[in-house]
């Protein structure tokens, strides 16, 4: 397995496994199935593997049909803010005017106030170029980082939301140190989720100026 492959299947199966540990957790608490698993056992946790892998494909089809929701809670910066802000961006922006015509018409107009929607088609077009010529495996790296935040912060603010009905269901003082850890892993995968979609959006540019030269 490749290290492109490996990003992309710990951005699925991290989340699932995190999913799968806290339906786990509720589980054993309420007593709702009475399964238990031994994870050295090479059957038990090859379907425990395969329930975190499934869980983590339905939290990533989710998450992808709600791009407006992430773009309102500041974790999928419209690519436009983004370019607008890179200093790196900025130094090859008279490049990309150069090179972008001749992926997309019109591209020759290209300024810092394009609109949203003009740069996610740029986004789009130089990801797939890049893809099809094997360039792409640092941006991919960053996406698969990307995404794997963006999961980690989603699950853990609803987490903390499940802990804080179960501490005032129960008064049990284990799930105030649950809480405390759901909102600490939530704040601190907030605070680098951007980091990480900047960094793929400028590595995706910056990789697309390098191979138009090479051309």
């Amino acid at each position: 397995m490749n290290k492109l492959s490996l990003y992309s299947l710990l951005a699925i199966l991290l989340p699932g496994v995190f999913a799968i540990f806290c339906l786990h957790y509720l589980n054993s608490y309420f007593s709702v199935f009475s399964l238990t698993f031994d994870i050295s056992s090479f059957y038990e946790g090859t379907l425990l593997f395969g329930c975190a892998l499934f869980a983590g494909l339905a939290l990533y089809a989710i998450s992808w049909r709600m791009p407006r929701f992430y773009t309102s809670i500041g974790l999928r910066a419209p690519i436009s803010s983004i370019v607008a802000s890179s200093q790196e961006i900025q130094r090859i922006l008279p490049d990309l005017r150069e090179h972008l015509p001749v992926i997309i018409k019109g591209a020759s107009e290209l300024t810092l106030d394009s609109t949203h929607k003009t740069w996610d088609a740029y986004f789009d077009e130089v990801y797939y170029i890049l893809e099809a010529a094997n360039q792409n495996s640092e941006v991919e790296g960053f996406h698969s980082f990307y995404l794997l935040c963006r999961q980690i912060t989603a699950l853990s603010v609803l987490a903390s939301f499940g802990t804080i009905f179960l501490y005032f269901y129960s008064d049990d003082a284990l799930f105030s140190k649950l809480l405390f850890l759901f909102l600490s892993i939530s704040i601190i995968a907030y605070l680098i989720t951007p980091y990480f979609r900047k960094r793929m959006v400028e590595k995706l540019f910056l990789h697309f100026n390098g191979y138009m030269k090479t051309q």
